[in-house]
């Protein structure tokens, strides 16, 4: 995966990692769903309420179901920057990001689950942050942006990522196959448009240190689509000709990404987020 503030410690138990992600355990649970200020209204029963979780686990009304959609959206946040926290009963997903934009379409995709998109950290915390200690050349150039903050509504149906991190290391379960709303995620957090001012066609690259061990099969998700990546290091790296191929089956690019998605480097500069 890409260096990212949000899953750095994902080899910490999850009552560590909240704490280190969110500043407390209180604002972990806040975020997930706990003491929210706007109100959900409940299918089963027609009525609102600011803590729905706690009304869906405390009454006869069910919880309603993720769409197959929203499945797919979550699994491939899952495989880039997102991470469970999965303390408690019942998991849930938060993924963090200077994008906002993109987190503001998640949110939209992912209702009544998520509890919308929050600052998680202002542009002069962010300067304090890079104070207290050095950061890696990658995400300097980014360093100074706020970081924004979306979390899922704790749900049954996502306890089923709790395997992914048995070791405790982000690791995809064998069964896993990719569909287009999967790998779109997925690549907008880990993946990479290589495109250059003199370079003809740009080539995607998807990054999984976490299972760079396992390059075969993360090649083999790809092969079963139709694609053949090449492995260096930990990156996956697609020819001009399958980027092309790649990102017209993923469909067409959530809102904040679309520069991964551009076919000249004029396009990718004009589309890239300042």
């Amino acid at each position: 995966m890409t260096p990212a503030t949000f899953n750095e410690d994902d080899r910490f138990p999850s009552y560590t990692g909240a704490v280190n992600r969110f500043g407390s355990w209180t604002r972990a649970k806040e975020l997930a769903g706990v003491g929210e200020t706007q109100t959900v209204e409940c299918k089963g029963c027609g009525e609102r309420f600011a803590h729905i979780g706690k009304h869906w686990n405390n009454s006869s009304c069910r919880w309603p179901a993720l769409s197959s959609t929203q499945l797919e959206l979550l699994t491939g946040v899952l495989m880039g920057d997102g991470t469970l926290l999965r303390d408690g009963t019942n998991c849930c997903i938060g993924i963090e990001m200077a994008n906002r934009e993109y987190l503001e379409w998640l949110d939209q995709r992912l209702q009544p689950f998520s509890t919308g998109v929050k600052l998680k950290h202002s542009s002069s915390e962010q300067l304090e942050r890079a104070k207290e200690a050095p950061l890696d050349p990658i995400r300097n150039s980014t360093v100074l942006k706020p970081s924004y903050l979306l979390l899922t509504r704790r749900s049954p149906q996502l306890n089923r990522f709790r395997g992914w991190y048995d070791t405790y290391q982000k690791r995809y379960p064998s069964n896993l196959s990719l569909t287009p709303a999967i790998f779109q995620q997925w690549y907008c957090g880990d993946g990479t448009l290589n495109i250059r001012a003199k370079a003809a066609n740009p080539h995607a690259t998807i990054t999984c240190k976490n299972e760079q061990d396992r390059a075969e099969f993360i090649t083999s998700l790809f092969q079963e689509v139709g694609f053949e990546p090449t492995h260096r290091n930990g990156r996956f790296v697609f020819d001009v000709e399958d980027t092309s191929e790649l990102l017209e089956w993923a469909g067409r690019a959530p809102p904040g990404f679309e520069y991964k998605w551009a076919d000249t480097y004029k396009a990718y500069t004009e589309l890239k987020p300042p």
